[in-house]
């Protein structure tokens, strides 16, 4: 594990590889258990998924506590950047308990997507550094001449539509510029 920032650079041992894959390997499954086909499911569905739902705030603690214990006390409000390989790429760290997380006693679903990492931290992605190497060189290189706007909305055209009976429409305009 490595951390960097502008003024140092620091590394920390993890545990072995075999550990830390176990680790995940049993993460995993209990992120995707509402994703299981019936068919794959020993017993009844519920139950396999309430089991499921009761592991998960621990194992992923576990887990979290596993990769990111050595820097907890410097995650604060940090951007992340994760690069990993193996089982890791399987994991949503964006939905792992910061380490360190208070859950003792009874853990509710509250109290536990209050402690991911999501909610104090901003987190990329990358499948390896020599892809974000590349990235990063590509933009350096200059910006690319088209620029592109995705609005996803659910547009409303008519006065009568029931979204907006009760308001008054105040417009807003979204817009973007091309240098073609």
């Amino acid at each position: 594990l490595w951390t960097a920032t502008a003024n140092s650079f620091h590394s920390y041992e993890l545990p072995g590889r075999t550990t830390i894959e176990n680790a995940a390997r049993e993460v995993y499954p209990l992120f995707t258990a509402r994703q299981t086909p019936i068919e794959k499911i020993k017993g009844d569905y519920q139950s396999f998924v309430e089991a499921a739902d009761n592991a998960l705030p621990e194992k992923a603690s576990q887990l979290s506590q596993m990769l990111l214990g050595p820097v907890a006390q410097q995650l604060r409000n940090r951007r992340l950047l994760i690069v990993t390989e193996g089982a890791l790429q399987s994991i949503p760290f964006e939905a792992l308990p910061a380490p360190g997380a208070q859950l003792t006693g009874p853990i509710t679903w509250e109290t536990f997507t209050e402690s991911l990492l999501i909610n104090t931290n901003e987190i990329s992605s990358s499948p390896s550094i020599s892809t974000l190497r590349a990235i990063r060189a590509e933009k350096k290189g200059g910006s690319s001449p088209y620029r592109t706007v995705a609005v996803i909305a659910d547009p409303v055209f008519s006065g009568n539509d029931d979204r907006v009976r009760s308001a008054p429409m105040t417009p807003v305009v979204v817009g973007a510029s091309s240098n073609q």
